[in-house]
């Protein structure tokens, strides 16, 4: 595999590579899975990898692992559209029953970390067409986006639909979907500029969500930098076993009333 063309780790693509037979029915439900062995033998690499893999698959609930016998399929058939989705804001919001609404804004913003330029395809001295909006959550500004577009997707500034996913438009013009993305977050002081969108004071502390997404053959798509209100979100985490999930919070009031709302749900 060539999987530094890629710029995805093997793990990832053997993952992806199982994904496929198990959606095909190349693999069945209910067959059992090559051995870790025998993986290992056909992609060329160590146990380690393979696991690595297949431990992905079983949070997926692709696979199941029955003591004593070995890793069987599990899961139901899936179109290759649902089984890589990954939502965006709207639709992540939509899910928790909050009101999103999203206004485009006009301008071209500067990008906070040009470096990332690079990433697109882009000169760093460049700045890359960009779509800007401010998002807003139950009617209160609350994230002041701008999405930088790989060089082939610039079309999308005279398409994009804002009452769309900017991820399903992604999609459509590409025709794969967006499959994976890293996201860092950092801390930041807003400027007069954000203060004013987002309805807060110059000053204020924020936290910047900058984030890269890529297709599953590992295509740069688009760059997010989201600036948030501090005030109005918070990060939660919870680990059961070997298990972890993190989640980006939002909600209006404060963090002290939403701290309250979390620790009293099960």
């Amino acid at each position: 595999m060539a999987r530094e063309a890629k710029g995805l780790p093997l793990y990832l693509h053997i993952a992806e590579e199982l994904r496929t037979r198990i959606s095909s029915g190349a693999i069945a439900d209910g067959d059992k899975m090559p051995s870790q062995r025998d993986l290992a033998a056909e992609f060329g690499t160590t146990l380690m990898t393979v696991r690595q893999a297949l431990e992905i698959l079983e949070d997926e609930e692709l696979v199941r692992t029955e003591h004593g016998r070995g890793m069987f399929v599990s899961a139901p058939r899936i179109s290759e559209f649902d089984r890589e989705k990954l939502f965006g804001f709207d639709a992540e919001m939509g899910l928790r029953h909050q009101r999103v609404s999203t206004r485009l804004l006009n301008g071209a913003p500067a990008m906070i970390y040009p470096q990332a330029a690079g990433l697109l395809g882009f000169d760093a001295r460049t700045v890359p067409p960009a779509i800007r909006r401010l998002r807003l959550l139950n009617g209160m500004p609350i994230v002041l986006q701008a999405s930088f577009l790989a060089p082939r997707f610039a079309s999308l500034l005279a398409t994009y639909d804002p009452s769309r996913s900017l991820y399903e438009q992604l999609t459509q013009a590409c025709g794969s979907p967006v499959a994976m993305t890293k996201e860092i977050l950092l801390p930041l002081v807003l400027d007069n500029e954000a203060a004013a969108f987002l309805e807060r004071n110059p000053g204020e502390a924020a936290m910047l969500s900058a984030r890269m997404s890529r297709s599953s053959e590992g295509e740069a798509l688009v760059y997010d930098e989201a600036i948030m209100a501090g005030d109005s979100f918070f990060i939660s985490a919870e680990r059961i076993g070997k298990r972890h999930s993190y989640d980006l919070n939002f909600g209006k009031g404060g963090v002290l009333p939403m701290i309250e709302q979390l620790l009293k749900e099960d």
